[in-house]
């Protein structure tokens, strides 16, 4: 059984857990509990590591309606230095509400009250309010399009606005699946009967993810990919609202995907941890020089599971 979590940083929300585009499909009619949850240590700086877990409890599954509440969360250690946090967190309790009025249609709303600081929710100005509105629709069997519009109270730049957004998808299924949307791009290819993968996923300008992969045995995939992506928080009491922190970095890696249980996955992966930098600016772009620390380099090792109860 297929299993996709998606982690996206950009202009409308973090997500992973479920999918940014809805499928006009409905779910089965199961209502399983889906856990997700990863670690990573890098290894030259003992007080850098990483955690991060996501829980989806659907509550309501039908032909026509789907509910499921959930909750992400992140938290940061950085090596400790004075005048910034060593600790950060994201908190994003969430409410996803589909409704498929008829078939290879799908309206979705994902309301979502977050905070990432290292004080998450100190004031409103740690708290973002989001709301996410979708409609996708299936034209044919290999094409689909997608309208959404995205509200955040808290968002760099363009806070409480809301925003539209289009895209297209292209299917061929168990095959290829193309993704096309301003600012993301998603492309995902199966090859030689399924033993072959390759994937690439951006949300520009914040996050970018290449990865190919290779079934050894059975369902176990042995993969590499590369990734640059960055972390936007808040810091408590800044003097500017208008002023976010980045933390920036960019990774190279193999790792090794398995189910190790009926309806748990594990997935161990190794790799560089490279070109890390954290600053504090108002637009990602740091147009104002903004001071930038370097943050160590070096090998580390992230270990994954994730479950449907």
């Amino acid at each position: 059984m297929k299993w996709a979590w998606v982690f996206i940083i950009g202009a409308s929300s973090v997500v992973y857990g479920f999918d940014f585009l809805p499928s006009p499909t409905p779910p089965d009619s199961s209502k399983h509990v889906g856990v997700f949850y990863q670690g990573d240590q890098l290894f030259k700086s003992g007080k850098t590591h990483r955690e991060q877990l996501a829980i989806s409890v659907p509550i309501s599954v039908t032909p026509r309606d789907y509910l499921e509440p959930g909750f992400r969360g992140t938290f940061l250690n950085l090596p400790p230095r004075q005048g910034r946090p060593q600790r950060l967190w994201k908190s994003q309790p969430y409410l996803l509400y589909s409704h498929y009025p008829k078939e290879g249609t799908v309206w979705r709303t994902i309301l979502e009250v977050g905070s990432s600081s290292d004080h998450p929710y100190a004031s409103f100005k740690e708290t973002a309010i989001q709301l996410t509105a979708f409609y996708a629709f299936q034209q044919s069997e290999r094409h689909r399009w997608t309208f959404y519009m995205n509200y955040s109270s808290l968002r760099p730049p363009l806070s409480h606005i809301p925003l539209p957004g289009l895209a297209y998808t292209y299917l061929i299924p168990k095959r290829l699946k193309l993704d096309i949307g301003a600012p993301f791009l998603s492309i995902e290819g199966q090859f030689l009967s399924q033993r072959v993968k390759l994937s690439a996923m951006g949300f520009f300008p914040f996050f970018t993810r290449v990865e190919a992969s290779v079934r050894i045995i059975g369902p176990i995939f042995l993969y590499t990919s590369w990734k640059n992506a960055t972390d936007i928080y808040y810091r408590f009491a800044r003097p500017k609202a208008e002023r976010s922190l980045y933390v920036r970095e960019q990774s190279a890696s193999f790792g090794l995907r398995a189910p190790v249980a009926p309806m748990i996955f594990a997935d161990l992966q190794a790799g560089y941890r490279f070109k890390r930098s954290l600053y504090e600016a108002h637009r990602f772009s740091n147009k104002e020089n903004a001071p930038v620390e370097h943050l160590p380099a070096g090998p580390f090792f992230a270990w994954t599971l994730m479950a449907r109860f």
